[in-house]
């Protein structure tokens, strides 16, 4: 991403006093480890973003909560082990791999403003953003936690998603704006 970004400002596209990021699911886990290793970005957002990969690991998907057996769903476990995040082994066998890969212990080195939006019914716990904001907000950094109630892992209520685009906009808009 940086060596994009660097491109950007470079070829006269981007101002580096005015950058933003903001990812959604993977993206959101994209923008909370930028957040934690770079001060490059003056605003971010991260939409569904997985922040500790441990405790993500054996959580009901919140879709499926209520059913009989929502043990039986190992999705998470699949893309921790062998999918996306390509950990290799559950935690209790490589416990250092998920939390050297967990932006939420890295949560002190951020000085980027950032906006977290979580949907409540969403297969990405709400927990991991909520976890996420604490940590900021526990330091007094500037957070800010929206949550839709009802929204899975992508807004789909017409109401739900003009306040979120609003509130995304306003945010850029107050770190962005020259």
């Amino acid at each position: 991403v940086l060596p994009a970004v660097d491109k950007t400002v470079e070829l006269g596209i981007a101002d580096p006093k005015r950058l933003g990021v903001m990812g959604q699911s993977y993206g959101g886990f994209s923008t909370y480890g930028l957040v934690t290793q770079t001060t490059r970005f003056q605003a971010a957002v991260a939409l569904a973003g997985l922040s500790d990969l441990a405790s993500l690991y054996a959580q009901f998907d919140a879709r499926q909560r209520y059913d009989a057996f929502p043990q039986e769903d190992l999705f998470y476990m699949f893309l921790a082990e062998s999918g996306q995040e390509r950990l290799g082994n559950p935690p209790w066998k490589d416990f250092g791999r998920y939390i050297r890969n967990s932006p939420i212990f890295y949560v002190d080195r951020v000085e980027t403003p950032l906006m977290i939006i979580q949907g409540d019914m969403d297969y990405v716990a709400m927990q991991q953003g909520e976890q996420f904001f604490m940590s900021l907000y526990r330091q007094n950094k500037r957070a800010q936690f929206l949550r839709y109630w009802g929204e899975g892992h992508v807004l789909e209520g017409p109401a739900n998603i003009r306040d979120m685009w609003q509130r995304i906009y306003a945010w850029f808009d107050e770190f962005l704006k020259p």
